[in-house]
């Protein structure tokens, strides 16, 4: 037991070693060396920012499946390479994520967990000033 929370023990889904599971799916050390590998990764696309997936992969010396999760994840985003990242649903082709715009407005809409078109009133407060919405809450 830590700080009165009972431990929950899992193993690293890349080492292997056990761990805290409240740390979440990897420990703290393959956290690390995948932080790096992003580093490495940003570094090599600010110097060279039309690579393609294979190139970025050979130059910060980082595995494509590495680079794929961070796509994947929403970490980095893809311009100009339309064929190295699918949307996991329909297969079209994305830049970043895991699914297409459509898809995900489906899947959104489907679940009623889109956010509802803004109604009149929503429109006008946008466009008020902070100033004249703290007057009015004065005012009553």
């Amino acid at each position: 037991m830590k700080d009165g929370i009972p431990m929950a023990l899992r193993n690293c889904v890349r080492c292997g070693n056990l761990m805290d599971g409240r740390l979440g799916s990897v420990c703290p050390d393959c956290r690390k060396q995948e932080a790096e590998a992003f580093d490495r990764v940003r570094a090599y696309l600010r110097e060279h920012p039309q690579a393609n997936l294979r190139e970025v992969s050979e130059g910060a010396g980082v595995d494509p499946d590495q680079i794929r999760r961070f796509l994947r994840e929403g970490r980095l985003e893809l311009v100009g390479d339309p064929d190295a990242l699918h949307c996991e649903r329909c297969g079209a082709s994305i830049s970043t994520g895991r699914l297409c715009s459509d898809c995900l407005r489906e899947l959104e809409a489907a679940a009623g967990t889109a956010p509802p078109p803004p109604t009149e009133k929503a429109r006008l407060h946008l466009g008020r000033s902070w100033i004249e919405e703290r007057r009015e809450r004065f005012r009553r």
